[in-house]
């Protein structure tokens, strides 16, 4: 964490500035109904900024921690107003809050599910550098897009591919299943279960990113995150969910290579096209789904049912480099 966002000498015109008054309600508690709208209403505002400039890729990213700055800003100010800056210098995008606030905000490592003290933790996890100014009254962070190996940028599903060489090859990546000990001792392992809505690809990327890099996984931990999000969106749309329409997720860093191990369960007790989603011909430029995406990022496939017939387990080993 530092005083100041990075300066370079040029900064492209892409960017807003919104001032929003605070209304604070004594009998609302912190977040009066007015300042509520706010978090939602500059989600889309940056979603629909990102994707007229070209960067859809950091959509999620950037409406998650803006939302947390600014709401936490509208619950701990004391100002009148609130300041909100977003813009590109260069390739990276910079957060700017200003509350008005002297009092520096403190880092607290609150857990994902916790209903509060998140927002400077998910910062901290997600941004490529973040900090307060000398003066106490703005936060910033500063994104950068994710370091993918497609030739051109995407949002979580491509329309075509751009190069021949992007694409995997009809059967490639199929392997026998990795069982890894329960008890065994590992740099990272945690399971989660998530809604399986509309929302589940992009609601996993923002649970699995912070936690790879807390953990200090190796790997492109973007890559790494997609993957997720589109084997857990895949489980969802073409699976069965488990009673109370949940898919599960387990992340796993094996300690001796450095893989990260990735396994996803649903209540479908079979998986009788598996090698035809892993292999089929991509001439044509359809779109990856979600295995593909684990074979792109030169993982290794493998799925099984479970032993109580409860459902099965979709599993993808994603390499350090």
């Amino acid at each position: 964490m530092t005083s100041a966002p990075p300066t370079q000498k040029c900064c492209d015109q892409r960017g807003f500035e919104v001032s929003i008054a605070r209304c604070p309600d004594p009998d609302f508690g912190d977040l009066s109904p007015v300042n509520a709208v706010w978090p939602a209403r500059l989600r889309r505002i940056a979603r629909a900024a990102l994707r007229h400039w070209g960067r859809s890729c950091l959509s999620d990213v950037v409406a998650l921690l803006l939302s947390e700055l600014v709401t936490n800003a509208l619950r701990h100010a004391h100002g009148d107003d609130i300041g909100v800056r977003l813009y590109f210098r260069g390739a990276q995008c910079v957060i700017e809050v200003r509350d008005g606030s002297f009092n520096r905000p403190v880092l607290r490592h609150a857990g994902l599910a916790d209903e509060s003290g998140r927002g400077l933790f998910l910062v901290d996890a997600m941004a490529e550098s973040w900090g307060v100014s000398d003066d106490g009254t703005t936060t910033w962070c500063v994104l950068s897009p994710p370091q993918l190996t497609l030739p051109s940028e995407i949002s979580l599903m491509p329309s075509t591919y751009q190069s021949e060489a992007a694409r995997p090859e009809p059967g490639a990546g199929l392997h026998e299943f990795l069982v890894v000990p329960t008890g065994e001792e590992l740099p990272l392992r945690w399971e989660g279960v998530l809604n399986a809505v509309e929302s589940i690809g992009s609601d996993t990327r923002i649970q699995v990113h912070p936690r790879l890099r807390k953990a200090g996984w190796p790997g492109n931990t973007d890559a790494a995150a997609r993957v997720c999000g589109a084997l857990m969106d895949n489980a969802a749309r073409h699976g069965k969910p488990f009673d109370g329409n949940v898919v599960r997720l387990r992340l796993m860093c094996l300690k001796a290579t450095d893989e990260l191990v990735i396994e996803v369960d649903d209540a479908g007790p079979g998986f009788p096209n598996f090698g035809k989603a892993t292999g089929r011909d991509l001439n044509g430029g359809p779109p990856l789904n979600g295995l593909e995406w684990a074979l792109h990022y030169h993982g290794r496939l493998a799925w099984r049912p479970a032993e109580d017939g409860s459902g099965k387990t979709v599993q993808a080993v994603l390499p350090p480099t």
